[in-house]
């Protein structure tokens, strides 16, 4: 479970940004990703790279790179959007995604 928040950690913060760029920006500015003088939008771009960095520098592999079967992850996407629908986790996002986003979300984490 803790592995595959890490590695939709960036994704989906790069998601969610637009929806509370304030938040995030601190979030940037706390980590030390981004300056008190930069822009709350560079802050967040700041803060998706830093995650994305961050997972490379702790090894955190990419779903392609998991071990995953390609095939049996694609044909589980709209389940595990469905599942993560039922687990109301989604609704606790800042940006609220819908069954097609989330699937989206996991076909980006893919890559």
């Amino acid at each position: 479970h803790g592995m595959s928040n890490a590695m939709l950690l960036p994704t989906v913060t790069d998601f969610s940004k637009e929806a509370a760029p304030e938040r995030y920006a601190d979030c940037a500015r706390v980590l030390g990703l981004a300056a008190d003088s930069d822009s709350d939008a560079d802050a967040c771009l700041a803060l998706v790279a830093g995650l994305y960095a961050y997972n490379t520098r702790l090894e955190v592999p990419k779903m392609s790179a998991f071990g995953i079967d390609a095939g049996a992850y694609a044909a589980a996407q709209a389940a595990m959007a469905a599942d993560a629908l039922r687990s109301g986790a989604p609704a606790l996002n800042p940006k609220i995604a819908d069954q097609t986003q989330i699937t989206d979300l996991y076909k980006k984490a893919w890559a």
